[in-house]
């Protein structure tokens, strides 16, 4: 079950994707978490943010590993320092153009739990950016979408945090006006807010 598959990639000191990933396969291609041999792609590490929740709203932290083409993303991790301990695994494509990333990610556990994830291109100065997330997941839980705050570095400032991610009065307006929500309706404006030391 699914408690055991964590205690196991606990144990060994892995992802628990690459148990799932490696049924049937030689147990030579596990790799630790973030050491992916070299046959492997090369994958950019990235701390995300969200104050979205089914619930009452809350900040989430996560891990996004992403590569050229693939992308795997430890949902709601314990702390930057913790990156083991998570409580979901999403898995998926990178596709690319001149002008945004974007991901599409699924839980290996449930395959009808999906994740569509935009990024811009560019990067602020202290390497993080706004991304664009839209979540569809199963059972009793609505879809819903929101911002993600992606981050080279851990955040420590979370007030910060959540005065960049806060769904605020012109969100609201800008909802209402267009009747449909953007997760940054003003990019040039939050990108200054994100040049703010943290």
């Amino acid at each position: 079950d699914i408690v055991t598959l964590q205690e196991i990639a606990e144990a060994l000191q892995i992802p628990m994707t690459v148990l799932l990933e490696n049924v049937g396969k030689s147990s030579a291609s596990l790799y630790p978490l973030g050491k992916p041999p070299i046959t492997e792609e090369q994958r950019e590490r990235f701390y995300c943010y969200s104050i979205m929740s089914h619930s009452k709203a809350t900040l989430q932290k996560s891990l996004l590993l992403m590569g050229n083409t693939s992308a795997t993303c430890y949902m709601n991790i314990d702390s930057e320092e913790n990156v083991q301990r998570y409580e979901s695994l999403f898995a998926g494509q990178v596709r690319r153009s001149n002008s945004f990333i974007r991901l599409f990610l699924t839980n290996v556990i449930h395959e009808d739990d999906q994740h569509v994830i935009e990024i811009p291109l560019r990067l602020g100065e202290h390497q993080c950016t706004i991304a664009f997330v839209v979540s569809l997941s199963i059972g009793g839980w609505y879809p819903i979408a929101g911002s993600f705050l992606l981050s080279k570095l851990p955040i420590r400032d979370l007030q910060w945090v959540w005065d960049i991610l806060a769904f605020s009065k012109e969100d609201l307006k800008a909802f209402k006006y267009q009747n449909a929500y953007f997760a940054v309706h003003n990019y040039s404006i939050r990108m200054l807010e994100l040049r703010r030391p943290f």
